[in-house]
């Protein structure tokens, strides 16, 4: 189907549209991307990944980093501009400063574009250990820039950030494993592919130094204990499809095998009732469920699907199989910050329920080498 073509198939909520901004041939393979403050959209491409059952061509270099622009001002870009090529198996990116981290395992880089032409000419290495390369499904990824302008990662046990002329890192208690984002107190959030929703019950910066492998308390935690969801359509190709009870009756998937793409809705142009929603897609089901997360800082909320939510009703559990397999297509979760608290920082153990005494901010930092300083960019540090 035409990407035209493509939008007819989808379903939506009442009052949503779906409009396209980049396809193919602009694209290739994306897995990531990125506006920066000038609406620049910047798109990582893993386009050496799984090209045949056998992962043929997975030790070559083609993946790239896309800088795409509109500039007819449409809405949809049309013009790109290669800022990073020659890269193997790239899996993680994020805008920092003048320029951009990306991940390609094991290194961490930072590229800038210095003369302003729209591709990367000068390339720094910040981290050597950045995962590797034995299995694409699990190692370092993520890349998020946190409110406390750390960069955080998951399946990597580390910390960045650029402070008095250097790169540092600190040690952090491991996560896993897909799509990394941040509420507004600046609490983690990410899935793994059988769990669709776990997080931290405080914000990372009090974990800050611990080390990897330790246990500490209401981080990583289960946000959605209910792994099911509901298909518009039967499913014949599943992950995990080899156990029991893994499909339905009616030949749709009965829970998550493939959770990821976190994102933690902080924005205004929904409606109201989306605000701190997390949105999960699963696309073995191709589905992207929604909930409301964290009632207050310290508190990931409920658990158990509510009757209503921003995406319609839920549906009853167990839903009896239909007609033409035919059904919702998302669930919502009781999972929500209210607006009233919603725009206030932690301050206090009152507040979250959980003491933070004690955790300190003086976490050990190594030193990393690194380039001349990044020059600072408006919005562009955050």
């Amino acid at each position: 189907l035409s990407p035209e073509d493509q939008l007819k198939t989808l379903t939506l909520p009442p009052g949503f549209e779906v409009q396209i901004v980049a396809t193919e041939p602009l694209i290739e393979a994306p897995v990531a991307a990125q506006f920066d403050p000038d609406g620049r959209l910047y798109v990582l491409e893993m386009r050496g990944f799984m090209n045949s059952p056998e992962a043929a061509g997975e030790e070559k270099p083609v993946g790239r980093i896309s800088l795409l622009e509109d500039t007819d001002g449409d809405g949809r870009m049309d013009k790109r501009t290669t800022f990073v090529d020659g890269l193997l198996m790239p899996r993680a990116m994020a805008l920092y400063r003048d320029g951009l981290l990306v991940g390609e395992p094991p290194q961490l880089w930072f590229y800038r574009d210095r003369d302003g032409d729209g591709k990367a000419d000068e390339k720094t290495s910040v981290a050597s250990d950045y995962g590797d390369r034995k299995n694409p499904e699990h190692t370092a990824n993520g890349l998020l820039l946190d409110m406390d302008n750390w960069v955080y990662n998951l399946y990597h046990t580390w910390r960045y950030r650029w402070a008095n002329g250097r790169w540092d890192r600190q040690p952090m208690p491991n996560r896993v494993q897909w799509g990394l984002a941040q509420d507004d107190f600046g609490r983690l959030f990410f899935t793994s592919n059988s769990d669709l929703l776990r997080g931290d019950t405080y914000p990372s910066f009090y974990a800050g130094g611990r080390a990897p492998t330790a246990r500490v308390p209401f981080l990583n935690v289960a946000v959605a204990k209910d792994q099911a969801v509901w298909p518009s359509r039967v499913n014949p190709g599943v992950n995990r499809g080899y156990q029991p009870q893994q499909l339905r009756s009616d030949g749709t998937l009965a829970t998550f095998t493939a959770a990821c793409g976190t994102w933690i809705y902080r924005g205004d142009q929904f409606p109201s009732e989306f605000e701190n929603s997390a949105f999960v897609c699963e696309p073995s089901a191709r589905t992207r469920p929604s909930g409301p997360v964290g009632s207050t800082p310290g508190s990931t909320g409920g658990t158990s699907p509510s009757s209503s939510g921003p995406m319609g009703p839920s549906p009853p559990s167990p839903r009896p199989a239909a007609p033409g397999f035919t059904g919702g297509t998302s669930f919502h979760r009781s999972l929500r910050i209210p607006p009233s608290s919603a725009s206030r920082r932690p301050t206090s153990s009152a507040t979250s329920g959980f003491s933070t005494r004690g955790a300190s901010s003086r976490a050990p930092t190594a030193s990393l080498n690194g380039s001349s300083s990044p020059r600072p960019t408006s919005g562009s540090g955050r």
